[in-house]
């Protein structure tokens, strides 16, 4: 189900240019929308330089449209209107989010990881047997106890009076 990350990249292209597009025509050059840009920009250029088809580089991609969605929002409440333009940005940074979350979510777990789970699961089966065993062992300790406590109790009072003489 996972979508070419290419594709997404350049969705990604787009969904910048947008973003300093509407920025450009609406006039705004506020420091948060600065920052925002300038996140949107690093983000591009990490995703640039990160390899193709791994999973963080489609998390970036999730990150990096929810910024774009982040910064158009913020522009709407300072402007308090949407033009056609942050209409687009929107579309394109929803249609960019749905397929950088599905390819993320659709990614297979790697082998590793599987065998480590495994070895998790094993390891806790063998500590609730464990746990099991250990409450059938306190449960006959309180008998076994009271025997040996009258025993002990009784060989000291001998040992007392002993001392006494």
């Amino acid at each position: 189900m996972g979508f070419d990350r290419t594709a997404i990249g350049m969705i990604a292209i787009v969904t910048f240019l947008a973003s300093i597009l509407s920025v450009v025509r609406g006039n705004f050059a506020y420091p948060v929308e600065l920052f925002l840009l300038a996140l949107l920009g690093i983000l591009l250029v990490a995703l640039l330089a990160s390899s193709d088809g791994d999973a963080v580089s489609l998390l970036l991609l999730t990150v990096f449209f929810l910024t774009a969605l982040a910064n158009m929002a913020y522009l709407y409440t300072v402007a308090k209107y949407l033009s056609l333009v942050r209409i687009g940005t929107i579309g394109i940074a929803v249609v960019g989010l749905l397929l950088s979350a599905t390819s993320t979510l659709s990614q297979p777990v790697p082998g590793r990881l599987k065998t480590e789970v495994k070895k998790l699961i094993a390891a806790g089966k063998k500590l609730s047997d464990a746990r099991q065993k250990l409450e059938i062992v306190k449960e006959a300790i309180p008998a076994g106890a009271k025997r040996i406590a009258k025993r002990s109790s009784g060989s000291s009072k001998a040992a007392a009076k002993r001392r006494k003489r």
